[in-house]
């Protein structure tokens, strides 16, 4: 599979926050991924079944329910590859992919 970015091997715990995903060096970046998709979520499931790898989702609201902040992270092959914070889950979920996206395709 060359061309595309490798899994990081070692695990990643779940400190607050979350170190920055570290690109493999050798590797160059996904060009079938488009990170500036406007269904980041679905272009990132996309490209984690192509590849076979799983991606799992951890999922915190905080403050009073009036005023809830989501974060949510977003983990391919137990590694965390992006991380939002936002109002609402969805949007939390949305800009976890985002970045994750960023980061496979060496825009971020």
């Amino acid at each position: 599979m060359s061309g595309e970015p490798s899994l990081p091997t070692e695990p990643v715990g779940d400190p607050e926050p979350a170190p920055e995903p570290v690109e493999p060096e050798a590797e160059a970046p996904s060009s079938d991924v488009d990170a500036g998709t406007q269904h980041p979520r679905n272009e990132l499931n996309n490209y984690a079944q192509r590849r076979g790898y799983t991606m799992t989702w951890d999922e915190h609201a905080s403050g009073p329910r009036e005023n809830e902040t989501w974060t949510c992270t977003v983990y391919i092959s137990g590694q965390v590859y992006g991380r939002g914070i936002a109002s609402t889950k969805n949007a939390a979920k949305d800009a976890a992919a985002r970045q994750a996206l960023q980061y496979i395709t060496g825009t971020g």
